[in-house]
């Protein structure tokens, strides 16, 4: 990793996959403080340069088996209740192999929802409290 972003820090979730399937970089001017890890999410603590007040980040990759991705949502909203984390502006960014609505799939049929959308919907709300 230095030999592609010399001075930069990197953090990762090889422990969990011989593949690491998250990999997070940023630059020594940004504190990161890692929360917590697995799988399929990497949650942190982020302190930008130009601000005194810290900012969630979790980056999330998750699978396209629908079990795998409800241990996720589980993941996110029992998050959402962490000390470390409540009060605090949030984002989640990554690969949720789900669509949120049934209009952000290129096979929609119908205005339908079916379980797996409707279980992201609700880990959102849940979670992040929308």
């Amino acid at each position: 990793m230095n030999a592609v972003l010399p001075g930069w820090l990197f953090d990762s979730n090889y422990a969990f996959s011989d593949l690491g399937k998250i990999w997070i970089t940023w630059l020594p001017s940004v504190k990161l403080f890692v929360l917590s890890k697995s799988l399929k999410m990497i949650s942190c603590e982020v302190f930008f340069p130009a601000s005194t007040s810290p900012v969630i980040i979790c980056f999330v990759y998750t699978s396209t088996d629908d079990m795998d991705r409800r241990l996720l949502w589980s993941e996110l909203t029992s998050l959402a209740t962490d000390h470390r984390v409540m009060g605090k502006p949030w984002a989640v960014l990554g690969d949720f192999n789900q669509v949120l609505r049934p209009s952000e799939n290129s096979a929609a049929v119908g205005p339908n929802v079916d379980l797996s959308t409707r279980l992201f919907a609700e880990s959102l709300i849940l979670g992040l409290g929308k």
